[in-house]
């Protein structure tokens, strides 16, 4: 297929290392997946050749060329090797030694976990970075709302600036955010000086057609007087035609 453009009008030969592929058009039963692709070769003028793998090297070799990786770790912190990160925090380091040998206020040592409250507290590194990504990422909410999601389940003593940073760079909020304006107030309609020179107008629609053709009402009040036209016309009728009734 990706050769298509070049070997649709001429003929040529097509060699492979599928022997099998001779024979495939004589077949009375086949796949769907090669019914589909002797459809596709039907196309084509050509003639089926076979040349095993063996002293088909260059084919080969395009064939089954290697690529070129380059291995690449990258550290993030998880939820498995928060025990082992404590230690090495500034802030939770010394609360953590502290509830080792006794207790500390509002905060408690489960499981090698430490909670302040009910909220897990997360040391120092990119595992604050992805949660705070991830759930501003669910909606793209406000930043009040990022921190509020956050805040109900974790805590650390940087949360909400770091929250707040985060929605502020964020790329997605910045291109889909809109402009927001102050309205102002409410002003009632100015009322009218005189007859008919204010009028409100709308369309009764799906009504029953008359013998002429007739299926809408075009109404007419005068914001004035009160007063009220009907007007015969069609769903059909376009705006020309209605400033001419």
């Amino acid at each position: 297929r990706h050769w298509r453009h070049y070997l649709f009008h001429r003929e040529f030969i097509l060699y492979t290392n599928h022997e099998v592929l001779r024979h495939l058009a004589s077949q009375d039963n086949i796949s769907a997946r090669h019914a589909s692709w002797t459809a596709f070769l039907q196309q084509f003028t050509f003639v089926l050749r076979h040349r095993s793998g063996v002293s088909n090297r260059v084919v080969e070799a395009l064939s089954r060329r290697a690529l070129l990786l380059s291995d690449m770790s990258v550290s993030v912190l998880s939820f498995d090797t928060l025990r082992e990160h404590y230690a090495d925090d500034a802030i939770f380091g010394p609360i953590v030694q502290c509830l080792a040998h006794g207790s500390f206020d509002d905060y408690v040592l489960s499981d090698g976990f430490l909670f302040r409250e009910t909220r897990l507290c997360i040391p120092d590194g990119s595992l604050r970075h992805k949660l705070v990504a991830e759930l501003h990422g669910d909606g793209h909410v406000s930043r009040d709302r990022s921190v509020d999601l956050v805040s109900r389940h974790y805590y650390w003593p940087s949360l909400r600036r770091d929250a707040a940073r985060y929605v502020e760079r964020c790329r997605f909020c910045h291109v889909s955010k809109g402009v927001v304006s102050n309205v102002g107030l409410y002003r009632p309609i100015p009322i009218p000086f005189q007859p008919w020179c204010a009028v409100s107008m709308d369309f009764v629609l799906g009504l029953p057609q008359t013998q002429r053709g007739f299926d809408s009402i075009f109404v007419l009040v005068d914001r004035f007087s009160k007063m009220v036209h009907f007007v015969s016309c069609k769903r059909t009728t376009d705006a020309v035609h209605v400033a001419q009734l």
